[in-house]
């Protein structure tokens, strides 16, 4: 479940905003704040994911409540607010913010709103799943920084989200889409991946991998199954 959290002092655009949002189950509209005051409070005690911020509020303006976050705060809403606002002054500004996702022109119909907070529902759940890849990865020796691993972690995450693509064939299926990402050649792709794996292999130990692996015989995993076993993780 998404917690949302709507910050404006227009109540009858929160509530036809709201009537929009709440056809997507995975919403849970948390709050309704009409100043920046209460916005602060409310997310210094409760759980919010995302954040619709109107600029123009009174008590501490949207800017003002964007400044009085506190670091931890700055952190955890990275890429999780959209911006509302009735001109786009501050648009340049604001779109160089880290925190900041979209900017929404005030006017803008309220389900395109809604559909950018899906787009930006799944930012977050791909970017979760990004990094718990990379924290699979981790477990078994991957150096997350080598080019190869990199590969790895785009095909993993391609996989995941295309359920279409079979790992019957990653040089025909996967790799070219990787290439395409990366301005590589798919062979390119699958040597650096398999350099990725031949380094993990020789760097984790046997233990671990027996662990990870469950019916691991001491011979190198495949690509595959490593791409099958991080899947595993994710579900």
């Amino acid at each position: 479940m998404v917690n949302i959290l709507i910050a404006d002092d227009d109540l009858n655009f929160s509530k036809d905003l709201i009537n929009n949002i709440l056809s997507n189950e995975e919403v849970k509209i948390c709050n309704l704040c009409t100043n920046g005051k209460e916005v602060l409070q409310v997310l210094d005690n409760e759980k919010i994911d995302i954040i619709i911020l109107d600029l123009r509020m009174p008590i501490f303006s949207g800017i003002e409540v964007l400044d009085n976050l506190s670091n931890l705060q700055k952190e955890k809403y990275k890429n999780s607010i959209i911006v509302i606002s009735g001109d786009d002054s501050y648009f340049s500004q604001l779109m160089k913010n880290p925190l900041v996702f979209d900017y929404v022109i005030k006017g803008t119909k309220t389900h395109e709103i809604a559909f950018r907070i899906n787009r930006l529902i799944e930012h977050k759940d791909i970017s979760a799943k990004r990094k718990k890849i990379i924290d699979e990865l981790k477990k078994i020796g991957y150096d997350i920084n080598y080019k190869g691993t990199i590969y790895l972690i785009e095909a993993i995450l391609n996989i995941y989200t295309n359920r279409d693509i079979l790992l019957d064939n990653l040089q025909r299926d996967v790799y070219p889409i990787i290439a395409k990402m990366y301005n590589k050649t798919p062979h390119n792709i699958k040597c650096n991946i398999n350099n990725a794996t031949e380094l993990m292999y020789y760097k984790c130990e046997s233990k671990v991998l027996k662990e990870y692996f469950k019916f691991y015989d001491d011979t190198k995993p495949s690509i595959k199954t490593v791409i099958y076993t991080v899947l595993n993780k994710l579900n």
